[in-house]
Order: structure tokens, then C-alpha cells, then sequence
């Protein structure tokens, strides 16, 4: 089974003996998603499947999170299912990927306590493993989020930092330079040029925009 999440992003999945496997995910470059049956099985029971429409994640403390796939309805034949894709063991984040008919969400789950985040794409820890990345695009459809996202570690789990999403341009490139600067560049919807800009934070805890040839957005919380 293929599906189209956004102009960036083709996942292919099989399901064999209960486990799904991820083939292919390009996400600004080639990315290859961890195969979910291998992190159940190095989880040491932390994460598994009672059975094939069931993930389980347990935290440090003893609970059972349950991610509950569902059926397809008989206009689409598509219902919906949870893949688990990382384990962060430096943040101590599972990241499961939850796919809908129509759109898609990244969750973030501390291990600690089970607090629970949807972010707008795959997280990509910072060098000092301290804050997260996430990026993405759906120009096309318009179905999803847009933009760039910053998330701070804390020991109850992720923080948002900063989150600016975008209409009319797409995140190409997004990747940490430091702990404290990231790199980008949009592409207009048009695709006639590339804005470069930088993401840096300042010595007040917040994060700067600087660009080239761009069109600004102002950031919005969530």
C-alpha cells in the first residue's frame, strides 16, 4: 500500500505476520523510517503489538499507552492505523506516525510520562540532542500543515518552541547547523526560486528569522 501525504512524501508500507514495515519515505532527501518490527523487538516489551490493529508503549513509570488502529469505511476503504517509526533514546520520545484518510500526524510520546505531542513532521533531534526539528510540506492538498517547528526537551516532555507555518511556500531544506541555529530553504509555490534563512536563538530563549529574498510569515503558537 502506497499513500500520498504531501508533494514531499511517498510511504509505502506491507503488513506481514502483524508488523508493518516502512519501504521508502523522502522527506527533504532520502530518509529511510526505522522498520517497526525491529523496535519492538530491541523495545525489551516497552513497545509491542497485542495484535495487528493494537500499538502499546509503556512508560517508565508502568502505564500502557494503547494507539488504536480503526477499519475502513465503506466509502474509502481507508480507516486509519499508528506506525511506530523512532525511538529517541537521548530524549527518551517514541515518535509514531498516525495516517488518516486524508491527512497525517507525527505524535511524540515521553517515555517518562506518556505526555503526548502531535508535531507537523518527523522530529530530528539538534546535535546536543536538547531541542527537536520538524518540517513539512502539503502545498498540493492543503490538508496538512505546512512550516517549520522547533520543540525544547524537558523532562516532562517536548516543548514548543516555535511554530511558523506557511501558505504559499514549502520547506525544501531545514537542518541544524547548532543547538542554537538551523538552516533552511522555501520553495515558492510557483517554484521560481529558493529563499534561504536562518533560525537562530537568541540569548532571551527565542528564535530569530533571518532570509533572503523571502516573504515573511510570522510565527504562531499551538
Amino acid at each position: 500500500m502506497s499513500c500520498w501525504i504531501g508533494p514531499a512524501l511517498l510511504l509505502s508500507t506491507a503488513s506481514s505476520g502483524g508488523n508493518y514495515y516502512t519501504v521508502e519515505c523522502n522527506v527533504a532527501g532520502p530518509l529511510r523510517l526505522a522498520a517497526e518490527n525491529q523496535l519492538l523487538e530491541e523495545s525489551g516489551g516497552t513497545a509491542f503489538r497485542p495484535d495487528t490493529l493494537t500499538l502499546c508503549l509503556v512508560t517508565d513509570p508502568g502505564d500502557t499507552l494503547v494507539f488504536s488502529d480503526t477499519a475502513g469505511v465503506a466509502e474509502s476503504g481507508f480507516g486509519s492505523f499508528n506506525l511506530l517509526t523512532d525511538w529517541l533514546p537521548d530524549q527518551r520520545i517514541w515518535v509514531v506516525w498516525r495516517m488518516e484518510w486524508d491527512f497525517s500526524s507525527w505524535l511524540l510520546v515521553s517515555a517518562g510520562n506518556g505526555t503526548t505531542r502531535r508535531s507537523i513532521g518527523r522530529p530530528v533531534p539538534s546535535p546536543g540532542g536538547t531541542r527537536l526539528l520538524c518540517a513539512f510540506s502539503d502545498l498540493a492538498t492543503g490538508h496538512m500543515d505546512t512550516g517549520i517547528e522547533i520543540w525544547r526537551v524537558e523532562e516532562e516532555g517536548p516543548v514548543q518552541e516555535y511554530l511558523a507555518l506557511e501558505d504559499a511556500r514549502a520547506p525544501a531544506e531545514a537542518e541544524w547547523l547548532s543547538d542554537s541555529l538551523i538552516a533552511y530553504e522555501m520553495i515558492p509555490e510557483s517554484g521560481s526560486r529558493a529563499d534561504r534563512g536562518e533560525l537562530r536563538l537568541n540569548s532571551l530563549g527565542t528564535w530569530e528569522v533571518s532570509e533572503e529574498e523571502a516573504v515573511r510569515y510570522p510565527a504562531t503558537g499551538r
